[in-house]
C-alpha cells in the first residue's frame, strides 16, 4: 500500500499523496488533451498538422534545416517527418535546394508563404495559450514548466538505466 505521508515542503523529498489526490496519468492526460485539442483547433482550418506545424516552427527558427536535423530536433519518428516535409513542399510552404558543395545534402527553408502561415499561426496559438493559462499566475506557469522538465529529465534518466 502507497504510503500518504506528505513532504514537509522542504524541498529535496518527494511528496507522498494519496491515490484519490493524484492521478499522473489522467493528469497529464487532461492537460494534454487541453492543449492538443486547442493546437488542433487552430491547425485544422489551414489544413495543417502538428508536426507540420512544428517542422515549420523550427524552420521559422533555423531558417534552413535538413530533415535529418530535424529528427534530431523534434520528437517524431523519421517516416512522419519525411511526409509531414512533402506535404509542406506540395503546399508550397517549404522548398528543398541542394546544396552545391555536396549534392547529396538536401536543406529545406521555407517559402514566403510559409512564413506568413507560420507568423499567423503562432499568433493564433499564442491567443489560444493565453486563454488556457487565464487565472494562472507567472510563478505557477514557470513552477509548471519546471517540474515537467524535471519529469522528462528522470523518465530520459531511467531510460538511459535499462
Amino acid at each position: 500500500m502507497r504510503s500518504e505521508a506528505r513532504d514537509d515542503g522542504g524541498g529535496g523529498g518527494r511528496a507522498r499523496l494519496g491515490p484519490a489526490e493524484l492521478d499522473l496519468g489522467a493528469f497529464v492526460t487532461g492537460v494534454v488533451g487541453a492543449v492538443t485539442w486547442t493546437v488542433r483547433d487552430e491547425l485544422e482550418p489551414d489544413g495543417i498538422s502538428s508536426v507540420e506545424y512544428a517542422i515549420l516552427r523550427a524552420l521559422q527558427y533555423s531558417e534552413t534545416s535538413t530533415a535529418t536535423q530535424l529528427g534530431h530536433l523534434l520528437p517524431v519518428d523519421p517516416s512522419r517527418i519525411s511526409r509531414a516535409v512533402n506535404g509542406l513542399v506540395s503546399n508550397g510552404l517549404v522548398r528543398r535546394r541542394r546544396q552545391r558543395s555536396d549534392r547529396r545534402v538536401v536543406t529545406l527553408e521555407m517559402t514566403d508563404e510559409g512564413a506568413e502561415l507560420i507568423r499567423d499561426l503562432s499568433q493564433r496559438l499564442q491567443r489560444r495559450y493565453d486563454e488556457l493559462l487565464d487565472g494562472v499566475s507567472p510563478e505557477n506557469v514557470r513552477i509548471f514548466m519546471t517540474t515537467g522538465r524535471t519529469i522528462m529529465e528522470n523518465r530520459a534518466a531511467a531510460q538511459g538505466e535499462e
